[in-house]
């Protein structure tokens, strides 16, 4: 009462009574029952105890009460667990990774044979963090203590694709699956069945995603069981985008490895309805915002991409990939951060199937005119106080630029994290020096592996505006529209394909270049 009166002292001093009075009864006390209860008692005094130094951020205090509530009986220890997970969350969602981890392993610490605290904290790790091994050893020791499920095993698969040690992820998925299905098999209650055929999806697209991404001797699992387990998953979730985006995503792997059926498939499976076959209208504009992509244009362009078969382009567009490490970005409203991150591996399998993608889409869009190509992959690490504004700044090691600027047309230069940096595009005078007392003209294209597919095509297309003298540019804006009259779409993607058909063909798909036009002497 007096603590729902705001009287929160004189409410603890009252707990800490009670506590007292309590335990001196519990030494008289002969009854079990009456045991039970007195203890019970106690417990819930230090509990509410908390409860109020909580409410008022005092969370040393909290441990403090919660640790003599387990100290005075030790199986309440899930007590002092819960609470340091939640101190996790809070360090997590304010990006204070160092302290979230540390409040994780002081939550296995304090009940260290429940399997839920080892769990959380290789999700966090796996999720937030480059500490891919310490995230296996938390889900191996979450598996060990009794999370014997398809789920840990997938978390486990995950970790190991991140080492790179992706045959041995490959059979944790084989072996998720199978342990999803068979619980699927005796689940009762409709909601788990529905999280265990998302589940087993989800297997599914990351199994099919290692093996299109990575050197591996391990072959895709069938398409068809890719497919039905996805369109089981959404038939009993049709709300769930989460699902839809990854359907899309694999439909995007697969349009970029030239799978041109399963891509099909996957597209119309991400936009239409998986029991009636009927596009779902309401899921257009959604999808369209998170990608970029208008579905119907994308089947559009996958089917036209299918028809051409083999090419035999006019021009091929090079690249020249430089991977970031260690970079500096200027903040938002001022000042300068060093991110302690790198570009790896697994970030380079994805900038390599985006552009995969990429370069169908200019194929599909030019019928077969018109490619992209990479030259060579470099490495940069930029010093502190090295400018990275482009083109004039940092690109990496000047005597591979001055060994390759004759072979590429674009410089893309890749930083590890994408909400940091946004994408852009500038064209100018590359400066060679010291190597030479020279400059050339190039692309420099910014971006990050986890930009949407769209954006890729979007910051793209910038290039080609430059080298087609489009001008303004975004002219699908409605403001700027008046200035392509016989442009009559309606989206960007529409707007790609009308210039692709008219202003690129008209210009000279040979003439889409940087390389040729403006070589280094």
């Amino acid at each position: 009462a007096l603590h729902r009166l705001a009287k929160d002292d004189e409410a603890l001093a009252e707990l800490e009574r009670a506590i007292e009075m309590n335990k001196t009864a519990l030494d008289t006390a002969r009854a079990s029952d009456q045991v039970s209860l007195l203890r019970y008692q106690i417990v819930d005094s230090y509990v509410w105890q908390a409860n109020i130094h909580r409410e008022r951020r005092d969370y040393d205090k909290v441990y403090q009460v919660l640790a003599a509530a387990v100290d005075f009986d030790p199986s309440r220890k899930e007590l002092l667990a819960q609470e340091h997970l939640a101190s996790a969350s809070r360090y997590a969602q304010s990006g204070q990774t160092e302290r979230a981890i540390e409040e994780y392993r002081k939550a296995i610490a304090a009940a260290p044979d429940a399997w839920q605290y080892s769990y959380k904290l290789g999700e966090y790790l796996l999720r937030s963090t480059e500490r891919w091994a310490e995230a296996l050893e938390a889900f191996r020791n979450a598996w060990d203590k009794g999370y014997q499920r398809g789920i840990a095993r997938h978390g486990i698969a995950l970790a190991l694709h991140r080492l790179g040690k992706d045959d041995q992820a490959l059979a944790e998925l084989e072996r998720a699956i199978e342990m999803n299905r068979a619980a699927l098999d005796t689940a009762r209650a409709s909601d788990q069945a529905a999280l265990l055929r998302y589940q087993i999806a989800d297997d599914y697209f990351w199994h099919s995603r290692i093996v299109r991404s990575a050197k591996t001797h391990r072959q895709h699992l069938h398409h068809d069981s890719t497919y039905r387990a996805f369109a089981a998953a959404l038939q009993h979730n049709p709300s769930n985008n989460e699902l839809r985006g990854k359907i899309l995503g694999l439909g995007h792997f697969a349009f970029g490895d030239g799978d041109y059926d399963l891509a099909i498939n996957l597209y119309r499976l991400a936009f239409h309805d998986p029991v009636t076959g009927a596009p779902r209208h309401d899921l257009r504009e959604e999808l369209l915002l998170a990608w970029g992509i208008a579905p119907e244009v994308m089947l559009e362009l996958v089917e036209n991409r299918r028809r051409l078969g083999r090419i035999a382009p006019e021009y091929t567009h090079t690249l020249l990939v430089v991977c970031y490490h260690g970079i500096v970005v200027e903040r938002v409203g001022g000042g300068r951060m060093r991110v302690p991150t790198r570009v790896t591996e697994a970030q380079k399998r994805d900038v390599e199937a985006k552009l995969r993608w990429l370069t169908q889409v200019v194929e599909s869009m030019s019928d077969g005119r018109f490619s992209l190509s990479i030259v060579k992959w470099s490495d940069a690490r930029p010093d502190s106080g090295q400018a990275l504004e482009s083109p004039g700044g940092y690109l990496g090691d000047s005597r591979i630029l001055v060994e390759t600027i004759n072979e590429f047309d674009t410089v893309m230069r890749v930083w590890p994290m994408s909400n940091t940096v946004r994408a852009w595009v500038d064209v100018g005078y590359l400066d060679l020096r010291p190597s030479r007392s020279t400059s050339t003209r190039r692309a420099v294209l910014n971006i990050g592996p986890d930009h949407p597919h769209g954006i890729w095509l979007h910051e793209f297309f910038h290039i080609l505006e430059e080298l087609a003298g489009i001008s303004p540019a975004h002219g699908y804006f409605p403001e700027e529209r008046r200035h392509f009259p016989g442009w009559t779409g309606r989206e960007e993607m529409d707007y790609y394909r009308w210039h692709f058909r008219t202003t690129l063909s008209g210009v000279g798909w040979k003439n889409l270049n940087f390389r040729l036009k403006h070589p280094l002497q």
